[in-house]
């Protein structure tokens, strides 16, 4: 119904006698509200597991990049209720959902994928779900995740079981680009996730679209990306983990180098996000860890540091500890489908 058409009808009913005319409003008032829609996500060649459902009215974007201290990137969904009130939703479902994605980035030049994985009873439930951004390493792509760390699957078990909240994970593809040391604003890894990836996400899904439900980490290159995005933006990550993280001092200049960042952290606007650093005994990364995590531990900068016993820099170190993983992404987040925010638009 069209605003005009609204507003001529709404002048009919001002000659009717005081009920038929309350009555005959109300009437039209429900009839030009905007009842929700879904529509399924077109998926990319070689999408698996199926399509995601996609915020209602909404369509993939591609923002402008424009990297800064204050990411203007993740403001497309509606900010949910601070304390969301409980609604009764009980999910049957025992399986999410996985879709593969690709766009032409502006800022790497190039197509770039990415993944997402939405969880049982995404699509049924109508609610918001937080969310976590994680990267690969540098030799893998967006499917390592889910295809060799079956994080899916632990989520899966997790929200059966009552230890995991329902989540989303989004998981960019690094391509070449994640492994070069290319920082200039509009140009970098660092562009692409937040001003192409993120608010693409945040617009296609029914997200959170805070920082309180938004979270990033990452494995080994990704790792360093993790803390690099979370520690100059501290707007935008409630928390970042790295699992063999790897830093070294010629990886980027000082303003993008997580080992400085760690050095010169001010939390004057921000509660510090939350994090976790963890890496195996034999693992060939530790040079750069130990004096990142020496810098944050300095700094009086709370955090939970994990050398686990045995372990190398390896898939099969990490999906042993994905459920570990998850749990820390999911400690601030709703367990139950009935305390997450309705998906309105």
């Amino acid at each position: 119904m069209t605003t005009a058409t609204h507003r001529e009808r709404s002048a009919t009913v001002r000659i009717l006698p005081g009920f038929l005319a309350a009555l005959l409003v109300a009437t039209l008032a429900g009839g030009c509200a905007a009842a929700p829609a879904t529509a399924t996500a077109a998926s990319s060649p070689g999408a698996s597991e199926g399509g995601a459902t996609l915020v209602p009215g909404s369509s993939p974007v591609s923002a402008t990049p424009t990297v800064g201290g204050s990411s203007a990137a993740a403001t497309a969904s509606a900010v949910p209720p601070a304390s969301p009130a409980a609604t009764s939703f009980r999910c049957t479902e025992k399986r999410g959902k996985t879709t593969d994605y690709s766009y032409r980035s502006k800022a790497a030049g190039t197509t770039v994928r990415y993944r997402v994985y939405v969880p049982p009873c995404y699509a049924s439930s109508g609610k918001r779900f937080p969310y976590v951004v994680l990267m690969h390493g540098s030799d893998k792509d967006q499917t390592e995740w889910t295809r060799l760390m079956k994080a899916d699957r632990a989520i899966e078990a997790g929200i059966a079981n009552g230890t995991l909240p329902p989540m989303i994970l989004v998981m960019p593809g690094g391509g070449d680009l994640a492994n070069t040391r290319i920082f200039t604003p509009g140009r970098s890894y660092e562009n692409v996730v937040l001003n192409e990836i993120i608010p693409t996400v945040e617009k296609r899904f029914c997200t959170w679209g805070n920082r309180a439900g938004r979270e990033i980490g990452g494995i080994s290159r990704g790792g360093f990306w993790a803390f690099l995005m979370a520690f100059r933006h501290l707007d935008m990550f409630s928390a970042v983990g790295g699992h063999s993280p790897f830093f070294h001092p010629d990886n980027a200049p000082a303003a993008y180098n997580p080992l400085d960042l760690a050095e010169k952290l001010a939390f004057s606007a921000w509660k510090p996000p939350r994090i976790w650093v963890d890496r195996g005994k034999d693992d060939y990364a530790e040079p750069g860890i130990t004096p990142f995590i020496a810098a944050l531990k300095k700094g009086k900068i709370p955090g939970t540091y994990k050398l686990y016993p045995t372990g190398r820099h390896e898939v099969s170190y990490w999906a042993s500890h994905v459920p570990a993983y998850l749990a820390f992404y999911g400690k601030s987040w709703p367990k139950s489908y009935g305390a997450l925010p309705a998906c309105e638009t």
